[in-house]
């Protein structure tokens, strides 16, 4: 099957499981170009250029791993790339909390829930890990 056949199969299965961990590519790509102009809320907290490039490297991995471990790659890959998505969308949600109080609820609040469904999807596919390999199977 094509890749993009693939892409399509899998968006029909799970439109936010891919979606979302698309999304996180461009934006990751952007965040790396414009390191703490990315958001106005990393150009008011110390070590804001840093946070912005390392978020945008993990956004940009974890998409490109979640997209390729759904697609072709499997479950462990996917794994790995959701536990980079949910890091880089954490310190996303962090810095613009901190970095704009009250202001940054909003777009902290969705990358918040973005992090917390990758941490989700992460201990599912860990769960059921543990289940096939504590029955004598392996993943």
């Amino acid at each position: 099957m094509s890749l993009w056949r693939s892409f399509k199969f899998a968006f029909a299965l799970r439109p936010l499981a891919v979606t979302v961990p698309a999304a996180m590519i461009p934006i990751g790509v952007a965040t790396l170009a414009l390191g703490s102009e990315a958001s106005r809320a990393f150009t008011l907290i110390p070590g804001g250029s840093l946070i912005a490039h390392a978020l945008g490297m993990l956004l940009l991995i974890g998409g490109v791993l979640t997209i390729a471990g759904t697609l072709r790659m499997g479950t462990f890959v996917e794994l790995i790339g959701l536990v980079f998505v949910s890091t880089g969308a954490f310190l996303y949600a962090g810095g613009v909390i901190i970095g704009l109080g009250v202001n940054g609820l909003i777009a902290g609040g969705a990358y918040a829930a973005i992090t917390v469904g990758c941490v989700g999807r992460v201990v599912m596919l860990g769960s059921l890990a543990h289940k096939r390999t504590g029955e004598g199977g392996s993943m």
